[in-house]
């Protein structure tokens, strides 16, 4: 008896009845449960996606009696098919890491009746992620030559690469790595380029951002000179300098280490000067004056350090200034301002010494008659020389009494006499003084 596929599960009872010619007669029963027929179908989620792609394969069922065990039939990365074993569980997760398009299908088993169904093949298409490539350099600029080190990061593709660094130079450098991240270096001359890279994996290209390389001529300060370095008082400095390099072009600043800008202008001149006047110091000063000259992009800076001193004056005297001939008198000069750094030389009627460190002077007049004194002192740190007030010495002979004698050396009482001296030597003017003898008061005159 062949009953129809139910759509559901159904029970069927049957019955028999046997009548024998005698008139007797039995009956009996029998049942069976029909289920609807079996049939399985698989879905892959998901079914498309990038490498690495996990995949889950789902069997589902109709029919049977809900009793099941499940076999998937799948291919591998490999591209070979293998069966999973019978398992309870309707799904199976396999990871693909290789771009393609996989198959699979499953086998189904209903446990209470031992009918079997297959299902037709499903299908994922695994494809690489997409390549990505991305750069730095450092550094982006600079003085040439210009050593520029570069790093890639590369992604995506099926792992392995071929690459091409282009420097944008007309040079190249390329290569094959498995790895994601690359570096390599180049030196560049004078010029602006574009660099990038290149990769390409299976049949996937990309290029990389590009980078913007400034390579410039670098300007430099050939000589800067600031004279004079060392100055006592007000001075005015000189100021020069000499560059090259760069693009033809200067930006010319001068400043000083207090803040001050001495000098500022634009140029095509490799070489120029100024002057610069700084007024005299109440201490000595230490000043750094800086030139920095920008040509483009490049800059060059250079610096001198001059000392500024107070302004210098001298003074000299005499211990004595009226000494006798053929005796010593002695000059002591005193310096303000300067640096303390001194020599001196002495004038003293038609003398002149000898430079000396020392700042008094002993000298023997072996003549009488008017000297006029005085000393020049030189700062040995900045060279200037001051000359201090002249100051006159009157040097003279001996002060001797040559005569003194009265008219009248026999006399009445009450009488007057005159008396008469004569003197040499010495310096005018002179105090006589005589004392009588008799008690009474002394003369005196000038």
């Amino acid at each position: 008896y062949t009953y129809p596929n139910p759509s559901q599960s159904e029970t069927i009872y049957f019955y028999i009845t046997v009548d024998s010619s005698d008139g007797q007669s039995a009956t009996s029963t029998a049942s069976a449960t029909i289920y609807p027929a079996l049939s399985v179908s698989i879905s892959a989620s998901p079914s498309s996606g990038q490498e690495p792609l996990s995949v889950t394969y789902t069997a589902s069922v109709s029919g049977g009696s809900g009793n099941y065990e499940y076999n998937f039939y799948y291919e591998e990365n490999s591209g070979n098919y293998v069966w999973s074993g019978w398992q309870t569980s309707n799904t199976l997760t396999y990871t693909y890491t290789g771009s393609g398009v996989y198959s699979a299908m499953v086998k189904v088993e209903d446990t209470a009746t031992g009918q079997t169904a297959s299902s037709s093949y499903t299908s994922v298409t695994v494809t690489e992620p997409p390549l990505q490539v991305s750069i730095s350099a450092n550094p982006t600029s600079g003085a040439a030559p210009l050593g520029v080190s570069f790093t890639a990061s590369i992604s995506g593709g099926n792992g392995a690469y071929d690459y091409e660094w282009i420097f944008g130079d007309n040079s190249t450098s390329s290569g094959s790595t498995t790895s994601g991240s690359l570096s390599t270096s180049h030196t560049y001359s004078a010029g602006t380029y574009w660099a990038e890279l290149e990769v390409t994996s299976g049949s996937l290209t990309a290029y990389s951002n590009e980078i913007e390389i400034q390579a410039y001529n670098p300007v430099k300060i050939n000589s800067l000179s600031v004279t004079p370095p060392k100055h006592d008082g007000k001075t005015t400095v000189g100021i020069s300098w000499s560059v090259s390099g760069g693009t033809g072009t200067y930006s010319i600043q001068i400043t000083d280490s207090l803040g001050n800008t001495i000098y500022s202008t634009t140029t095509t001149s490799q070489s120029g000067s100024t002057t610069w006047t700084y007024s005299n110091p109440s201490s000595t000063e230490g000043i750094t004056i800086t030139l920095k000259v920008t040509s483009g992009p490049a800059s060059a800076s250079a610096s001198k350090d001059i000392w500024i001193y107070p302004a210098m004056s001298a003074s000299i005297s005499a211990a004595n200034n009226y000494p006798s001939v053929n005796s010593q008198d002695s000059f002591t000069v005193s310096v303000s301002g300067g640096s303390g750094n001194f020599e001196y030389q002495y004038h003293i009627g038609s003398y002149t010494s000898s430079w000396t460190t020392s700042n008094t002077y002993t000298y023997t007049f072996k003549s009488t008659g008017s000297y006029s004194v005085y000393a020049v002192v030189k700062d040995t740190a900045t060279g200037q020389t001051t000359q201090t007030n002249t100051i006159t010495i009157s040097v003279t002979g001996p002060l001797t009494l040559n005569s003194f004698s009265a008219t009248v050396t026999t006399i009445t009482v009450g009488a007057p006499d005159t008396f008469k001296w004569s003197f040499s030597g010495g310096v005018s003017p002179y105090t006589v003084t005589i004392s009588w003898g008799d008690g009474s008061s002394n003369y005196q005159t000038t």
